[in-house]
């Protein structure tokens, strides 16, 4: 491969990953180098004898996860597998080395990359004006991507006496970071009954902090994608999301949710009107720059591309959250920064 333009060490851990993935998932192959172009890589993979092409192809999305980006795309020719991924990421905008730089964070600062005026963008969940966040854009547009990098780099600013997750992510794995991290209350909602069963007893925990003045740990519920709810037309199910959005806030409960779009009317109106909700929303042709823009309190919106986290990266941030889980996080961050407002 010619690698004057790309992270060498990305391509070999890239390569490295695609054939372990596989073999875990008893698809043996290897990467017999590839080509580079302006904006992807195409690996050449070649199966072992025996191996059905088809279900290489089957794996895209197993292969792009673990290389840590949105999609690839597989296509079988004659001598083997094409493997093209992409290759769009600003190697500076790495989630863990920004972190580094920062120094450490203040509880419940979450990171969110870089503005367009080249400072680090924060979202402070302790501003009532930042309580919840909704993500929101077209399919593959990296929603996913920042609500992990959000959880990540707040479990890592965060003691897990001082942040408890719950994660739900119906249909797919996106969220599944969660259950490694020492923050986790119980594993990842991964079905819509277990869900609604998550929400209803967040509600009730909701209830119960405000009967006693409860406030701590802060709870966050991280929801990606939230089409489910719209198959699920029950009222009871919409009204306890509500109240959960409208109350949370007097709990020291948050909200961070990702979705294309949300067609219930109701659900949509509190999101946006509640005051305490920000919204980051991905709009057709920002994909390519990984670009959000952040729409704050009275009008105020800043542009931030997403501080993102490879596979390896993401394995480097569970256990330095498992090392530093009784470690405070209290220093004030070194660089100028831009906090979401």
């Amino acid at each position: 491969m010619h690698t004057s333009a790309v992270d060498v060490d990305w391509l070999n851990n890239s390569a490295d990953r695609i054939e372990q993935i596989l073999a875990k998932m008893s698809l043996p192959a290897r990467i017999d180098g590839g080509d580079i172009g302006e904006e992807s890589v195409c690996f050449h993979l070649i199966p072992m004898d025996g191996l059905q092409r088809e279900l290489v192809v089957q794996a895209a999305r197993a292969i792009a996860q673990a290389v840590g980006v949105t999609e690839v795309q597989v296509s079988v020719q004659s001598e083997g597998l094409i493997i093209d991924v992409p290759y769009k990421h600003d190697r500076s905008m790495r989630l863990l080395p920004l972190m580094g730089a920062l120094d450490r964070l203040e509880p419940l600062t979450a990171v969110v990359g870089m503005s367009d005026h080249g400072r680090p963008l924060l979202l402070d969940l302790k501003l009532q004006e930042c309580w919840h966040l909704w993500i929101e854009g077209p399919e593959g547009c990296g929603k996913s991507e920042l609500l992990r990098t959000l959880l990540v780099s707040l479990a890592l600013g965060s003691r897990a006496s001082q942040l408890k997750l719950l994660g739900i992510d119906v249909g797919g794995n996106e969220l599944g970071i969660i259950e490694a991290l020492p923050h986790a209350l119980t594993r990842l909602a991964s079905n819509a009954r277990r869900a609604f069963e998550m929400i209803r007893w967040l509600e009730n925990e909701v209830e119960r902090r405000l009967r006693r003045g409860i406030l701590q740990p802060a709870i966050i519920l991280a929801v990606d994608d939230m089409a489910w709810m719209d198959l699920r037309p029950s009222s009871e199910l919409a009204g306890s999301f509500r109240r959960l959005l409208t109350q949370a806030y007097r709990a020291g409960v948050h909200v961070l949710a990702a979705s294309r779009s949300v067609r219930n009317p109701h659900i949509r109106r509190t999101l946006i009107s509640n005051g305490r909700t920000r919204v980051a929303s991905m709009t057709q042709g920002d994909e390519a720059s990984g670009t959000f823009e952040f729409r704050g309190a009275r009008g105020k919106r800043r542009r931030a591309r997403i501080a993102w986290l490879s596979a390896a990266d993401l394995q480097i941030a569970v256990a330095r959250a498992q090392a530093r889980a009784s470690l405070g996080a209290h220093a004030t961050p070194s660089l100028n920064k831009e906090i979401v407002q």
